[in-house]
């Protein structure tokens, strides 16, 4: 079994890092000591660490190194009320215009963290004093132990906001928490006209599409206009479904009421697209009042 520093030695590996950290003004060393605790790019059969036997503890020197540069945090057992609450006061002290400047930036930059925290602001907008009921009744459906106590596992959120960018996973009060709780310590983001543009002009591409077009088919839609991968642009498309601009019912928006259980398509095509987006087609277009509620000066003429 590899020890820690074993992990991810190779050249290529240690580029593949060393781009990443440039990419987001993060610290090499830092996002090394969190890649190898989570991610082994030299380990092509599993990738994740846990899945090859490794162990994902960080050694303390490395774990000192990685909090000093502001990217690790240990592990924190809370109460799900404790941590709805603290939620709830991050949204409260964003401003709204900060987040939706935050995606326009993101889809511009190919930022994951700033296009991220578009999909937890906007899902857990709407929760109430109810809410953690309601988050308590999913899981003990679900068959999940003791879901009134939960284990924040910081690093391996951070990692799956950073490079994953919340697939699947914003309606994860852990996740939201993390997501909302570092785009908080953010400097203020200021939008360019041209970064803008790119925005108007992926919501105008699919706002022309045929009525039969759907999810899965968006991705192709919108190449011309965001950069980055096939599984990148899927991203940026669910946080859209998540923020109710592509929304299948004007009479269900997730920033409107906090649910957890989603019914979707049986088909997997439409299905992997995620909640709401999967049940989008292009008869749909774009839901104008959320359009406006997230980017009010934004010119779709």
């Amino acid at each position: 079994m590899k020890t820690f520093w074993e992990r991810n030695a190779s050249k290529r590996a240690q580029n593949k890092i060393k781009k990443l950290a440039d990419g987001l003004s993060l610290d090499f060393k830092a996002l090394n000591i969190l890649f190898n605790s989570i991610w082994d790019y030299d380990d092509e059969l599993f990738g994740w660490v846990a899945s090859s036997g490794g162990d994902n503890k960080i050694p303390d020197a490395e774990f000192e190194y990685g909090r000093a540069k502001g990217l690790l945090r240990p592990n924190e057992e809370i109460t799900a009320q404790k941590l709805f609450d603290r939620i709830v006061a991050l949204i409260n002290g964003l401003e709204k215009e900060q987040v939706s400047n935050a995606f326009i930036k993101g889809i511009a930059t190919q930022n994951p963290a700033y296009i991220s925290v578009l999909g937890s602001y906007s899902y857990y907008l709407s929760i109430d004093d109810n809410s953690v009921d309601t988050y308590l009744s999913h899981e003990e459906k679900n068959k999940h132990l003791n879901p009134s106590q939960v284990v924040i596992n910081y690093n391996k959120r951070v990692f799956d906001r950073l490079f994953r960018s919340g697939i699947m996973s914003h309606q994860d009060p852990v996740y939201a928490y993390v997501d909302l709780l570092d785009f908080s310590n953010t400097e203020r983001i200021s939008i360019s006209e041209t970064e803008t543009a790119i925005l108007a002009n992926t919501l105008k591409a699919i706002q022309n599409v045929p009525d039969e077009t759907q999810p899965s088919e968006l991705e192709k839609v919108t190449k011309s206009f965001l950069m980055g991968n096939k599984a990148y642009r899927q991203i940026v498309l669910r946080i859209l479904g998540i923020s109710d601009i592509l929304n299948s019912s004007v009479n269900k928006r997730i920033r409107e009421t906090y649910e957890l259980d989603q019914e979707l398509p049986s088909h997997f095509y439409k299905k992997e697209m995620g909640y709401p987006l999967a049940w989008w087609e292009g008869k749909y277009g774009l839901d104008d009042e959320a359009v406006t509620f997230w980017f009010s000066n934004l010119d779709l003429r």
